[in-house]
């Protein structure tokens, strides 16, 4: 386990509550850059979950219960990180933007093509209208949950055509507290619960995009999911 004094703070709100843990400042940077593949034990400087790491107020069992249906702190520790935000150094925030930013380019160039010509756009064009419509790469966020905002802005500057799919996924309820953060990334066009707690969400994907987000779906509920093009 890391040490206090190279530590930084990993947050999620959470059902109106902040949830907060302590993590290696190099090794987390370096995970979320996936260059880094190590359990999340080896990221964190300890095993509790804060209401607030500067007043040392931890959560206790019962809400963490009530929150996460778990009191596995690693578990949970995995959601903070996954989903929330964590604390970064200004140099390290702007490479992952920068970085960020690059994928979401090249995830355009894969998936759009020139509506004029029917011709792939090269990233160089695509590189000068992100410039144009100063687009706010979210660092956290991930790119394929951002692409639908940019291509919609870039399509002042360029004449883009894409295709997208309609479909349903189905997720069942003891998978469903795990996934309903991720799914609301891609914002679906709707979702609900069935009287059992299982999820649909509706979704209008581009191909590709859709191909990634089936796969982290499925790692996400070890497979255990329906889905069906409309």
């Amino acid at each position: 386990m890391s040490s206090l004094e190279n530590s930084v703070i990993a947050s999620l709100e959470k059902n109106g509550q902040k949830f907060q843990i302590l993590v290696d400042a190099k090794k987390i940077y370096d995970y979320l850059e996936g260059t880094l593949k190590v359990p999340v034990q080896n990221l964190l400087v300890s095993y509790d979950i804060y209401k607030d790491v500067n007043k040392v107020e931890k959560h206790s069992d019962e809400t963490l219960k009530k929150v996460f249906h778990t009191t596995d702190y690693l578990q949970i520790a995995q959601i903070i990180i996954k989903e929330g935000e964590v604390q970064l150094t200004t140099e390290q925030r702007r490479k992952m933007i920068e970085q960020k930013k690059l994928k979401i380019i090249n995830l355009i160039a894969q998936m759009a093509v020139d509506a004029q010509t029917n011709l792939p756009i090269p990233i160089t064009r695509i590189e000068l209208a992100m410039e144009k419509i100063k687009f706010n790469v979210d660092p956290f966020k991930p790119a394929e949950a951002q692409v639908d905002e940019v291509i919609s802005k870039l399509r002042l500057h360029l004449p883009i055509k894409t295709e997208k799919v309609n479909f349903v996924v189905k997720i069942p309820s003891e998978y469903a507290y795990k996934v309903y953060a991720f799914l609301k990334e891609y914002q679906p066009e709707k979702i609900e619960n069935d009287a059992q707690g299982n999820v649909y969400a509706k979704f209008s994907m581009y191909a590709k995009l859709k191909s990634d987000f089936l796969e982290k779906l499925a790692n996400r509920t070890s497979g255990n999911l329906e889905y069906k093009e409309l």
